[in-house]
């Protein structure tokens, strides 16, 4: 049976004051149909860090997952870029 991979997208940190758990913003790029330019479209989700390891500021990768709450849909995967 093939393996179904499952979502997974790069977003900046924006609050970490949730027991293990984070906010994060997801950003992507549009291209406007009328005006022919780019458009920053961005969306915040929640996601299950255990053990506090994000900071504000952080770059992570994170992965779809089960409902793990009434908001945590997904999870930290790995930390890319350390905030300074």
């Amino acid at each position: 049976m093939a393996e179904v991979k499952k979502n997974v997208i790069v977003g900046k940190v924006v609050s970490n004051k949730m027991k293990d758990a984070v906010t994060f913003l997801y950003e992507t790029k549009i291209l406007d149909s009328k005006y022919k330019k780019f458009v920053v479209r961005s969306k915040k989700f929640k996601a299950r860090d255990k053990g506090n390891t994000c900071s504000i500021g952080d770059i992570a990768r994170f992965q779809a997952t089960r409902p793990l709450s009434k908001t945590i849909r997904w999870k930290v995967t790995e930390i890319i870029e350390k905030a300074k």
